[in-house]
């Protein structure tokens, strides 16, 4: 046995048990840490690629294949079909822990003739036309799995291109173990730890 000091009380505890103790609060530790970790790699594991078109490509992005334009230059994605849709798509893997921002500038050549929308999976936002930049922002809870993203672009003939630019995903943390929970699952793994103690 050995003297120990918890608080102002003098214990003293057997060296197995003391290891076992310091064994648990380590794994503990490691468990809450990892739990944490896993949360934050998961908010951040699918956010948008190459949103600000700076490569001048298309890189990360699904077009549509049937668009008339789109191309990348100068930092900015245009398009335009003059038969139906042009635009291009992502997935994006979200987690319910978190709130999502999403964030795009948009204009069009000019406003009659010109629509715009995106989506996730299979919900549908319209876009204000503009003829000059205009930022859309829109907020949604994640899902625990993986959407896509689509930006749809459509132009009648003549009326020019849609410039689309800087779209981007932040994901903020609405929800976090609360300390009960942390508690209760410090005590499930002492559980186990002492069940392997005493056998």
């Amino acid at each position: 046995e050995i003297s120990c000091v918890t608080g102002v009380q003098t214990c003293a505890l057997p060296i197995s048990e003391m290891y076992y103790k310091g064994k648990t609060m380590k794994m503990l530790k490691a468990a809450v840490a990892g739990l944490v970790l896993s949360a934050s790699s998961f908010a951040n594991a699918g956010m948008i690629t190459n949103g600000d078109f700076l490569t001048n490509n298309l890189t990360g992005w699904t077009t549509i294949p049937t668009s008339d334009y789109a191309t990348a230059s100068s930092g900015v994605f245009m398009t335009f079909d003059n038969n139906g849709l042009s635009g291009l798509s992502q997935e994006i893997t979200t987690s319910s822990l978190y709130s999502y921002e999403l964030t795009f500038d948009s204009y069009a050549s000019q406003i009659l003739g010109n629509e715009m929308e995106f989506r996730i999976d299979s919900d549908i936002f319209s876009v204000v036309t503009t003829t000059s930049w205009n930022t859309t922002t829109y907020n949604f809870i994640g899902t625990d799995s993986t959407n896509t993203l689509s930006f749809l672009f459509a132009t009648d003939p003549g009326t020019g291109v849609w410039n689309f630019d800087n779209a981007s995903l932040i994901a903020e943390l609405v929800a976090v173990p609360e300390p009960a929970t942390v508690a209760i699952f410090g005590l499930a793994l002492m559980g186990l730890a002492s069940r392997r103690f005493k056998k």
